[in-house]
């Protein structure tokens, strides 16, 4: 939102936030190579995180392995 406004292109926050979660549902139902997480991926819940807080899981996680 913020990097198109600055091109000056104007657009409304929820409008865009639903363009981008269609294109996420096409791209993850195409036939040819949808886009999904592996099936061993790990995935991180970041919504309530800080940047720091999910490198901290990241690096913890590395280290187990």
């Amino acid at each position: 939102h913020k990097q198109l406004k600055q091109k000056g292109i104007s657009v409304r926050l929820p409008a865009l936030a639903r363009e981008i979660a269609d294109r996420d549902r096409r791209d993850s139902e195409r036939s040819a190579a949808p886009l999904r997480a592996a099936d061993d991926a790990y995935r991180i819940d970041s919504t309530d995180l800080s940047p720091e807080e999910v490198v901290r899981i990241i690096l913890a996680r590395l280290a187990e392995t």
